[in-house]
């Protein structure tokens, strides 16, 4: 659905009518002097109706002889139908004869036309074609030798294009390939010269293998569907590159080998051009614009960057026959390396060996010095607070000592101090207390 609306937008058609029949039909007048009404005789097989609409409207509604009523979403099954923006292809077989009508916005003065066949018809391949060349090459509907042009067409007909390698090899395992190429397109661009003037032009990508090939055409849609074959001859690429890398990276450039057959193409017509591509965005171009003699070398520009790189290039020349052609060139690439780091000699290492011998044997005895000296001072460090702890623990308990001796001489002077204390508080005058109790107690 989302591709029709796509093809519909640009869509455009004049109302026609392609009839195949067993003998001759009457010939049709203007559907708008009919008012959008025809007739179809009893001896038409099939019809397709091409109706150009005005933009944006709906479908038309087709009305049989009968009354039956058509839609773009309800019709026999066999009936097929395309609809867009702008116009309807409606494919109908074994119509009913008799007089029919189309109710829509019908584009005035949209006229009906007789056609007995609808076919593709291709323009003559020139010769030779060469590997990579970039062909146009047209090709169109052919009506009752007509060209149809129906404005929009490219929308709703889709055009592919194959090679089908012939193998000519006799063994049984010898099989063909089928290669899609590209298509043929009525849009003005590219090698199109005018949209919508019913010559669709090619678009092609012959970089294959050159040998024999069925070229094969095909357009359809719902509707229809035609295809035209012919066999053709690919030629090798008359010009023909090879890579040369320099001898040493650091000072030289990679070159290009270039071998051009002046049989086949005229060298003083003749001209190349490659672009380089590389890392960091690198991007250079190579033009050789003179050449004289078939065989050629062009050296690329300095490359620095450590990476891939890759060539793309075309030729422009004209054959021998005198056709003037564009041709790609093959792809070529290369890669960019560091450059190694060559090891030592044996003498270098031999000598790097002796060297690292005396320096681990260096570092042998200055560790055993290290390790003397540490263990000596420790001793001594260890031996000295030692000493300094001998020497306070001595003082300490001296001082302990005489600390305790004070004690004990001061607790012996309080002592002798309160006897004397005590015998200075007694009166020898007074009697003891039971001699002074008795008379009291007479």
């Amino acid at each position: 659905m989302m591709k029709n609306c796509v093809k519909s937008i640009i869509l455009s058609l004049v109302l026609m009518l392609s009839l195949s029949t067993n003998a001759d039909v009457q010939s049709f007048k203007f559907a708008g002097e009919l008012k959008n009404r025809f007739r179809i005789d009893h001896m038409v097989s099939h019809i397709t109706l091409f109706v150009q609409r005005e933009y944006g409207s709906p479908p038309v509604i087709v009305v049989l002889p009968d009354g039956t009523k058509w839609y773009s979403s309800r019709h026999p099954e066999d009936v097929k139908w395309v609809d867009g923006m702008t116009g309807d292809i409606i494919y109908i077989p074994n119509p009913v004869p008799g007089p029919w009508q189309l109710l829509g916005r019908v584009v005035e003065g949209s006229n009906i036309n007789k056609v007995s066949s609808l076919n593709i018809e291709l323009a003559p391949f020139p010769q030779p074609i060469f590997q990579g060349e970039k062909l146009k090459v047209t090709a169109h509907f052919n009506s009752d030798g007509n060209i149809m042009r129906l404005p929009g067409l490219d929308y709703l007909v889709d055009w592919t294009a194959r090679l089908k390698r012939v193998d000519t090899s006799t063994t049984p395992t010898s099989r063909s390939t089928v290669r899609h190429i590209g298509t043929y397109k009525d849009d003005g661009k590219l090698l199109d010269e005018y949209p919508d003037d019913g010559v669709f032009t090619s678009n092609f990508n012959l970089d294959v293998d050159a040998g024999e090939y069925i070229f094969s055409v095909k357009a359809k849609n719902e509707v229809f569907e035609r295809t035209v074959s012919t066999p053709i001859h690919l030629t090798e690429n008359p010009i023909k590159i090879n890579l040369v890398p320099p001898f040493d990276i650091k000072t030289g450039n990679y070159r290009l080998e270039i071998f051009t057959d002046p049989e086949r193409v005229k060298l003083e017509d003749t001209h190349i051009e490659y672009e380089l591509f590389g890392p960091n965005g690198f991007k250079d171009k190579i033009y050789l614009n003179d050449i004289f003699i078939s065989e050629m070398d062009i050296s690329l520009p300095k490359v620095n960057s450590f990476g891939n790189y890759l060539l793309k290039g075309q030729a422009v020349t004209t054959t021998a026959e005198g056709r003037e052609i564009i041709l790609s060139l093959p792809e070529t690439s290369f890669h960019l390396k560091e450059p190694e780091i060559k090891g030592p000699t044996e003498a270098e290492l031999a000598i790097q060996a002796a060297k690292k011998a005396i320096l681990d044997e260096e570092l042998a005895q200055k560790k055993i010095v290290a390790w003397t000296i540490s263990i000596n001072l420790f001793l001594l460090i260890a031996s000295l607070g030692g000493f300094i702890y001998w020497r306070k623990r001595q003082v300490m308990i001296k001082a302990m000592k005489v600390a305790q001796q004070n004690i004990i001489d001061e607790a012996v002077r309080e002592d002798e101090t309160d006897h004397t204390l005590q015998a200075e508080d007694i009166d020898l005058t007074m009697p003891d207390d039971e001699s002074s109790d008795k008379p009291n107690r007479a």
